[in-house]
């Protein structure tokens, strides 16, 4: 399954959508462009709490344009590993869930960085 974000009808309100639920992803990688076309979004959400989740890989880039994004929650996800930077473009992040998420491994500055651009953010789940 792909999102073609070229339909011009779908772009047109983009910017009015403020919360975007993916349940089913068959990816191993967040969609890149999330940002790019929804750059209001308040909130994501990723998997659901009952089913398994096909992402492995994450990164900074997954999260870049997504200023005003202050709830992220990933359901059900193994990753390869995590970056230290990868929620640095989410300067209004005030809650984040990782339900049942786990990581196979972290990179070197991962728990000193991790949240350290998120200065608004209230609650880790």
């Amino acid at each position: 399954m792909s999102l073609d974000f070229s339909d011009h009808k779908i772009l047109k309100s983009a910017d009015k959508v403020e919360k975007l639920q993916i349940n089913f992803n068959p990816s191993t990688h967040i969609f890149p462009s999330i940002g790019k076309n929804f750059k209001n979004l308040k909130q994501v959400e990723i998997g659901e709490k009952e089913k398994p989740n096909t992402i492995k890989f994450i990164k900074r880039s997954d999260f870049s344009g997504l200023s005003a994004l202050e709830s992220l929650v990933i359901y059900n996800a193994h990753f390869n590993s995590i970056p230290g930077d990868v929620f640095w473009d989410l300067p209004a992040l005030t809650f984040i869930e990782l339900s049942n998420v786990t990581f196979a491994s972290f990179t070197d500055d991962f728990s000193d960085n991790i949240f350290s651009k998120n200065s608004k953010l209230e609650t880790i789940r």
